[in-house]
């Protein structure tokens, strides 16, 4: 979803509270700044905390599959 949707989805009260008109077409090109550079610091906080989950969801992976090796080397060694 781009700004101006983004945007144009915020309720109208909050907007009307902070003196910003209803549609984002409307905003001065001051406002428009303001908006993009939250938007834009936004996507850099969703996106650093991304990358955290992945980095923790590869370290779980890492750990169960070391499990698995170890359970498939006892099971190979009872084979024998």
């Amino acid at each position: 979803m781009n700004e101006e949707n983004t945007y144009d989805n915020i309720p109208t009260r909050y907007k009307e509270y902070v003196g910003f008109p209803t549609n984002y077409s409307q905003l001065s090109l001051e406002q428009k700044f303001f908006v993009d550079s939250i938007f834009c610091a936004k996507l850099g906080i969703e996106s650093d905390t991304t990358i955290y989950e992945i980095e923790c969801i590869k370290d779980d992976l890492e750990s169960a599959l070391e499990v698995i090796n170890k359970i498939m080397l006892e099971l190979r060694g009872k084979r024998k």
